[in-house]
C-alpha cells in the first residue's frame, strides 16, 4: 500500500481534493487550527496563490485519484518557511508524513531558506514524534494559545529546524553504503583516490577529495544478497532489494556532497569522475524515492530511503531485479567483514557469519566453516 503512494508538488487540479482533505482533517476537531466550516471558495482562493508563488510550495500525497495528505510550505519572511500539514485518518502511521516532510525540507534547502518553523498541539504526540525524527527542536511552549470556536484555550508548541548551521554552500547528502563501502578507508579511495586492498582498480577520486564530514551506522530494511560477476572482485558483489525486506542489512553512512556522490556512482560503475553528472537534480530529491541512472550495468538505481537530521540518505542498488545469484570473492568478503567490524564493533564474529549466510548468493554455496575462516583472517 505504500508503495502506491505518489508524493508531488501539487496542481490547481487538486485544488477540490485538498479543501476535501481539509474538511475531513478539520472534521475531527483535533489536530488543526482550521475549524469547521470550511470556507471552500476562499481557501480555493488561498491554494491557488500558493501555487503561484514562487516562495511557497504546496506537496500531496496521493492513493489512487484521493489526495490523502498535504503539505503546505510559506516564506513568509525572507528564507524561514511555516509549515502545516494534514493526513486523511485511514492514512495515517504509514510513513507519509515522514515522506511529505522529507520533500519540504529538501524543497526549503533548494530555495536558500535557512529555517523552518511549525506549531502543532501538545496532544499531537505522533506529529511531534515525526519532527523531532528529523530534527526539529522544540522552541517554546505557548500556555492558553489558540481560542477554538467553542471557547477553549489551547496550548500551542513551537518547533524549528535550522537548515544553514554547519551546512557548506553545496549540497549534503548521506550516502549508505552495505557492502565493501561498509569501510572507511576503502570508501575513501572513491573521494581521495587509491587502489583498495583486495581490489584489482585504482581510483582517480572525486573532484572534491575532501573527506566526509561525518560518518553513522544506518541499519537499512532491505535484504542484502550477492549477485552477478564482478571483473574487479572476481566474484558476485553485494545489492539489496529494492523493496523493504523483512530483515536487517547493516549500512554506514557517510554525510559528503551531492557532486561527490555523483562522482561515487561513477567510479563505481567503472567511470572516471571527469565532470559529467549522472544523478538526477537535487531538487528532485523532494519528490521521488527511486531514479534507475543511464547506462548502468550494475548500480544503476538510486534510492532514498529517508531523512537525517533534514539530509536526504540515499543509497544505490541492482538496475534491475533480474541479476543472477552468485557467490563473492574471498576477498570481497573480508572487505565486508572488515567493515562490519569497525562500524558495528559489538557484532562477534558468529553474528556476522550468521548475517553473512542468510543472504542469497552466498546461503548453501559458501559454507559455514569456509566463511568462518575468512571472517577469522580478514
Amino acid at each position: 500500500m505504500f508503495e502506491n503512494i505518489e508524493v508531488r508538488r501539487a496542481r490547481e487540479s487538486d485544488i477540490v481534493g485538498l479543501i476535501e482533505l481539509l474538511e475531513s482533517v478539520a472534521s475531527e476537531g483535533r489536530w488543526i487550527a482550521t475549524e469547521m466550516p470550511v470556507d471552500q471558495e476562499r481557501r480555493a482562493s488561498r491554494f491557488r496563490e500558493t501555487l503561484s508563488r514562487k516562495d511557497a510550495a504546496v506537496f500531496v500525497a496521493v492513493a489512487g485519484d484521493a489526495i490523502v495528505g498535504e503539505l503546505g510550505m510559506h516564506c513568509n519572511w525572507p528564507g524561514l518557511c511555516e509549515l502545516g500539514m494534514a493526513i486523511e485518518a485511514p492514512w495515517r502511521g504509514k510513513g507519509l508524513g515522514s515522506r511529505l516532510v522529507e520533500a519540504a525540507i529538501v524543497w526549503a534547502r533548494s530555495t536558500g531558506a535557512h529555517k523552518i518553523s511549525l506549531d502543532v498541539f501538545p496532544h499531537n504526540v505522533a506529529a511531534i514524534a515525526l519532527y523531532e525524527k528529523v530534527g526539529f527542536l522544540r522552541e517554546g511552549h505557548h500556555p492558553r494559545h489558540l481560542r477554538r470556536k467553542t471557547g477553549e484555550l489551547w496550548d500551542v508548541i513551537s518547533m524549528g529546524l535550522v537548515l544553514d548551521v554547519a551546512v557548506p554552500p553545496e549540497q549534503q547528502v548521506w550516502y549508505a553504503g552495505y557492502g565493501s563501502n561498509l569501510r572507511r578507508n576503502r570508501f575513501e579511495c572513491y573521494i581521495a583516490g587509491g587502489n583498495p586492498q583486495g581490489s584489482k582498480r585504482s581510483y582517480t577520486g572525486c573532484r572534491d577529495k575532501r573527506s566526509p564530514r561525518d560518518d553513522r551506522p544506518i541499519p537499512l530494511q532491505h535484504d542484502l544478497y550477492f549477485a552477478e560477476y564482478s571483473k574487479l572482485w572476481n566474484g558476485s558483489v553485494a545489492f539489496i532489494n529494492s523493496s523493504a525486506g523483512s530483515s536487517t542489512t547493516y549500512g554506514r553512512m557517510y554525510l559528503i556532497t551531492y557532486e561527490q556522490l555523483n562522482d561515487v556512482v561513477l567510479q563505481e560503475n567503472a567511470r572516471n569522475a571527469t565532470g559529467s553528472f549522472i544523478l538526477p537534480p537535487f531538487e528532485q530529491l523532494a519528490l521521488e524515492s527511486e531514479w534507475l541512472l543511464p547506462n548502468i550495468r550494475l548500480y544503476g538505481r538510486l534510492r532514498k530511503i529517508g531523512c537525517v537530521d533534514g539530509t536526504p540518505v540515499l543509497t544505490f542498488t541492482a538496475t534491475n531485479d533480474g541479476f543472477k545469484f552468485g557467490a563473492p570473492s574471498e576477498a570481497y568478503v573480508k572487505m565486508i567483514v572488515a567493515g562490519l567490524q569497525e562500524t558495528y564493533p559489538a557484532l562477534t564474529k558468529a553474528a556476522i557469519r550468521d548475517y553473512l549466510l542468510r543472504a542469497r548468493g552466498i546461503r548453501g554455496a559458501v559454507s559455514s566453516k569456509l566463511l568462518s575462516d575468512w571472517i577469522a583472517t580478514a
